[in-house]
């Protein structure tokens, strides 16, 4: 049991999905604007802010970003089976990628992404730890992170 840096979890264990939608919600409250995220040394994204704040806690969130690449993008974070479902379309509404991260309960009561190297508390009150994962979630959501796409290519 365990995974690399993240020893304490039950890989059988998943996230329970009050814990999904709670995570959820803490993740659209931050409604992190105007911040640089380094996917590559070379290249970053910025986000735009959450575009479903009025949404329902624990449904689908939304997040405008802005890539070089590929200019205004959305980023759809949802849960279903047991994962993280993570969206990235362009502006026409084009899948640009699209990946399921598994979520864990570790054994402090922490959502788990042992694929992205994340974890924090569904109860969380602290931007900080907030702020952390939902960094991971957008590296996770773009295609240079596992090494395809022309994201690789570009500068920031």
């Amino acid at each position: 049991m365990g995974h690399g840096k993240f020893p304490s979890f039950d890989s059988r264990l998943s996230l329970p999905a009050p814990d999904a939608r709670q995570l959820l919600g803490k993740l659209r409250d931050l409604d992190l604007r105007s911040a640089s995220i380094a996917l590559t040394p070379e290249l970053s994204v910025r986000m735009q802010g959450c575009v479903s704040l009025d949404a329902p806690m624990g449904h689908s969130l939304h997040y405008r970003l802005h890539s070089p690449a590929h200019g205004d993008c959305n980023l759809e974070v949802g849960w279903e089976d047991g994962a993280l479902r993570l969206v990235l379309r362009d502006v026409e509404r084009r899948t640009l990628n699209q990946r399921d991260v598994p979520l864990l309960k570790d054994l402090e009561g922490r959502a788990l992404a042992p694929d992205m190297a994340a974890r924090m508390s569904p109860r969380s009150s602290s931007r900080r730890e907030v702020e952390h994962f939902l960094r991971r979630v957008v590296r996770a959501a773009f295609p240079a992170r596992s090494g395809g796409g022309d994201l690789s290519r570009e500068a920031s």
